[in-house]
């Protein structure tokens, strides 16, 4: 089993934060504890050669519960799996492509609402597994705005 690299950490969210300013939002920013809890669920998805979000309400609960600070009442958390032996700039790109074409999990990436982020993978027997966990103040939007960008996905 392998894990994400910083690298590769890095460029998910820069790719992400790239489309939110271009739509005029704030960036997210990394958060070292939303990080652990994205790398939960990616083992957690890995070990259960399963993609899906379960036991995302006991998740967000736990993020909320760990922000002594109002800054983490709203939590939102993509998911991404792929065919692969290794967590490249491939699949960053596959998992970006196919998160803005998808209305929910864009919706999630552009919500304003949101203000840090953390991210992981997970590499296992042939699969890769993606999380991206989000946090940030008050409720989630009503209306979000116009996305300028939906690149092609195949997975």
């Amino acid at each position: 089993m392998s894990i994400m690299n910083w690298i590769n950490k890095w460029r998910l969210a820069k790719q992400i934060n790239d489309v939110r300013a271009s739509n005029g939002l704030n960036s997210l920013t990394r958060d070292r504890s939303l990080d652990n809890v994205a790398w939960q669920h990616a083992m957690y998805m890995a070990n259960n050669n399963r993609l899906g979000y379960d036991g995302f309400e006991n998740r967000a609960a736990i993020i909320r519960w760990q922000s002594k600070r109002s800054d983490r009442k709203c939590v939102g958390e993509n998911c991404g799996k792929h065919t692969g032996s290794s967590l490249d700039a491939n699949v960053i790109r596959a998992t970006m492509d196919g998160w803005m074409k998808s209305d929910s999990h864009r919706n999630a990436i552009m919500n304003p609402v949101y203000n840090k982020t953390g991210i992981a993978g997970v590499v296992e027997q042939g699969h890769v597994y993606v999380v991206q966990v989000f946090a940030g103040e008050g409720v989630k939007a009503r209306r979000l705005p116009a996305v300028s960008a939906t690149p092609a996905f195949s997975e």
